[in-house]
């Protein structure tokens, strides 16, 4: 990687390149598929080198065997240990066994059964949304909507009782902290104080459901795993149920109110969507492409290996930049601009290989769900203040969003 490229990788730290990652990525492009320099990480830009990576299994999450090496405090902080305990930084065969058993719960019959009671959550929320703006007020479209509505999907699929969802709501909000690149430990000590309420919370509840199991996610985890061969720990259970919740949560989110900010900016789009709200599908895989909720992923390098011909050594970093990846101009068309009826278009916003977002399905759910009923019952959309972006990288989305919807 040249100074040039060091550079503008260190810049999507700064406030500005958080705000607006964008024209970064374009710099990058320029640069190369895959960018390395002596003393920082392997950065993965393009789309196909992205692709290729995402699915080799030589490309390690950095689970708790490297952390102990090179970071041996991090057991210190209760939100790494939590999350060090699920998939999401698991690798080899405890992260198989663990996706096991989370999979054989977490099944598209189960996701497809949740479409009616997802419609009808959205449709409560639309007739609020309006009730709320009538007569052109403003209204908080992320307050309103985009979070209350994956909050309750995913309480609604974990079985996690009504009067909780609040609370978990704010604590999932204060652990996602612990998944940024770069915070104060200020933020980490929010982040830690969320895991820990969290730990304690789905111990409890992982308890009652093994004495009186229900219809949903958590209780078909725990019947799993009492008959399996080889269980998961309780706290590997506990970190993996927290995980989908994070996951089912933090991201929807972004997708919501990114994708309204989206409509409001390309009318053609909201009109394609009014007269064929079949089309919600590909408004949805365009959002994912444009907008990505989750910008990178990291891996380490097991042992040497080329990515698109690039050497990097054993143990090397590797940065993934997903979102750079969906708008590689060599697989995309004027890949900055929105357009939903694109002949090619596969973004990697979901990961890919072992680690594929487990919860996409539910996730595209929500989004086709909300954003066709949106567009064909609400008369108008504009927004009605100043949007005001959460100050992260990775995960990418709004903290408030004011809209009009009369």
């Amino acid at each position: 990687m040249t100074a040039a490229g060091a550079g503008l990788a260190a810049r999507l730290l700064s406030t500005a390149g958080r705000a607006d990652p964008y024209p970064i990525y374009r710099r990058l492009h320029e640069q190369g598929s895959v960018l390395c320099g002596p003393d920082g990480p392997t950065l993965v830009v393009g789309h196909s080198a992205a692709r290729v990576a995402l699915r080799d299994r030589r490309l390690l999450v950095e689970d708790a065997e490297h952390l102990d090496m090179v970071a041996p405090l991090w057991r210190t902080m209760p939100s790494r240990r939590l999350l060090g305990d699920a998939m999401i930084l698991v690798n080899g065969e405890a992260h198989d066994k663990m996706r096991r058993l989370v999979g054989q719960a977490f099944t598209a019959h189960r996701v497809d059964a949740l479409r009616p009671l997802v419609a009808d959550r959205i449709g409560r929320l639309l007739d609020r949304l309006v009730a709320l703006g009538a007569g052109g007020g403003s209204v908080d479209f992320m307050a309103e909507f985009a979070f209350p509505l994956p909050v309750n999907v995913v309480g609604d699929l974990l079985g996690v009782p009504d009067a909780d969802r609040p609370r978990l709501r704010q604590l999932i909000a204060e652990l996602a902290r612990a998944l940024e690149p770069d915070w104060p430990r200020a933020e980490l000590t929010k982040a830690d104080r969320a895991a820990f309420a969290l730990s304690e919370y789905f111990h409890w509840l992982l308890e009652r459901r093994r004495d009186s199991p229900r219809a949903d996610l958590i209780s078909a985890m725990a019947a799993g795993n009492a008959t399996a061969d080889d269980p998961l720990s309780s706290a590997e259970l506990v970190a993996n149920a927290v995980f989908l919740l994070l996951a089912g949560f933090e991201t929807t989110v972004g997708l919501l109110g990114n994708g309204f900010q989206m409509l409001v900016e390309h009318p053609a789009e909201l009109t394609r969507l009014r007269r064929r709200p079949d089309r919600a599908a590909a408004f949805v895989t365009e959002l994912l492409r444009c907008e990505a909720p989750v910008q990178m992923t990291a891996r380490r390098a097991a042992r040497d290996l080329e990515i698109d011909g690039t050497a990097v050594p054993a143990g090397g970093a590797v940065i993934i930049l997903i979102a750079a990846a969906n708008r590689d101009p060599s697989r995309f068309v004027e890949p900055d601009r929105f357009d939903s009826a694109r002949l090619v278009n596969d973004p990697l916003s979901f990961s890919g290989g072992v680690h594929y977002c487990l919860g996409a399905r539910l996730a595209r759910l929500e989004g086709e769900l909300a954003f066709s009923m949106l567009a064909t019952r609400l008369a108008r959309l504009s927004i009605a203040g100043t949007p005001r972006l959460l100050d992260r990288f990775n995960l990418r989305g709004y903290a408030s969003l004011p809209v009009s919807v009369d």
